[in-house]
């Protein structure tokens, strides 16, 4: 091969790199405008997704009444003599939600419940109940909603040991419900944890409370020269349902 043949062929292999070379350039210069077109629209996707997402229900109140026939509603405590519970029979109650099968944060509602009908299983504990309540003077206790927040599972859910869960065949969310709940003539901010699930027409809310009767000016009951006492500890439970109302 002669020298001449071999310089031709440096020259053009090295032509050939130039040629690769400006071909990268220019596909560089055709790819930057797209991409950076491409970041401009997805942030304009990531910024309308809450305008066009079923979150922006939220709007879009829906109210629903308190089922009392499909609702219980509980307080749990420890005495000398053993671990006892209330049930209250007598309540009423109101929720707004997002118009939604899904659950998006937020909402409000009020709860009521009549002192005079809790029922403990023990007659004379009933009356000292209603007596260390002070029925007359305070007959009800009543939370007011303000907000529900999302939670994570793990937080929620060790929160609630041993309150009965839903089953995995629909979902639940996991919540803060956030609100006023006043006792006698005290009244507290509290922020209880809860699963909710939604239905078409139901709303049905699971949460527990752990309080103390002093956090609301209660003096624990004490009885017989204080050899049957109350302890301090009190756990405020509900399984709740809701449905919608319809007009």
């Amino acid at each position: 091969m002669s020298g001449r043949q071999r310089e031709d062929e440096v020259i053009g292999v090295e032509d050939l790199h130039r040629w690769s070379i400006v071909r990268v350039l220019v596909l560089l210069a055709v790819l930057a405008p797209v991409a950076v077109a491409g970041r401009s629209l997805a942030r304009t996707v990531v910024r309308a997704a809450p305008e066009s997402a079923p979150g922006a229900a939220l709007r879009q109140a829906v109210r629903l009444d308190l089922d009392s026939t499909g609702t219980r509603i509980w307080f749990e405590a420890d005495a000398s003599l053993g671990r006892f519970e209330g049930t209250a029979l007598a309540f009423d109650g109101w929720a707004e939600v997002p118009d939604s099968i899904y659950f998006y944060p937020g909402g409000r509602g009020e709860v009521t419940i009549e002192v005079a009908s809790f029922r403990t299983g023990n007659g004379m504990r009933d009356g000292h109940l209603r007596s260390d309540m002070d029925v007359a003077g305070h007959p009800r206790i009543t939370f007011v909603v303000d907000d529900v927040v999302e939670a994570t599972l793990a937080e929620i859910d060790s929160l609630l040991a041993g309150v009965v869960a839903f089953s995995d065949t629909l979902p639940a969310a996991r919540v803060f419900i956030e609100g006023r709940l006043t006792i006698r003539d005290s009244t507290r901010h509290v922020r209880i944890p809860a699963r909710i699930r939604m239905a078409a027409d139901t709303l049905r809310v699971r949460g527990r409370l752990a309080t103390r009767f002093t956090e609301f000016g209660i003096k624990p009951p004490s009885r017989l020269f204080g050899t049957v006492k109350v302890k301090d500890d009190l756990a405020l439970l509900f399984d709740a349902l809701f449905r919608r109302v319809r007009s």
